[in-house]
C-alpha cells in the first residue's frame, strides 16, 4: 500500500518508518525460526536415514558371517583348500614386486 509522503508531516513519516522497521524485524525473526525448524526437521530425517542404513548394513554383515560360518562347518576341507589357494595367489602377487 503506497504512502503519500507529500501529505505526511515529519512525525507521521517517522512513525511509519518505525512501524516499518518493527515489521521488518518481525519478518526476519519469523523467517529465522522457520529456517531453524526446517533445518531441525531435515537433520532428524538424515539421522533416521543414516541409522536405518547402519542397521541394514549390520544385519547384512551378520547374515554374511553366519552364511560363511555354516559353509565352513559344512565343508571344512573345501574351505581349507580355497583359503590355501587365495593365500598362494596373494603370495605370488607380493613376490612379483
Amino acid at each position: 500500500m503506497p504512502i503519500d509522503t507529500e501529505s505526511l508531516n515529519l512525525s507521521e513519516l517517522s512513525q511509519k518508518m518505525a512501524q516499518l522497521k518493527t515489521d521488518l524485524r518481525q519478518v526476519v525473526e519469523l523467517s529465522g525460526r522457520i529456517t531453524s525448524d526446517k533445518l531441525t526437521y531435515l537433520k532428524e530425517g538424515a539421522v533416521e536415514g543414516m541409522s536405518a542404513i547402519k542397521d541394514g548394513a549390520i544385519a547384512k554383515s551378520r547374515a554374511a558371517v553366519d552364511g560363511l560360518t555354516h559353509t565352513v562347518e559344512d565343508h571344512p576341507l573345501k574351505s581349507i583348500a580355497v583359503s590355501a589357494a587365495i593365500g598362494a595367489a596373494v603370495a605370488c602377487l607380493i613376490c612379483r614386486r
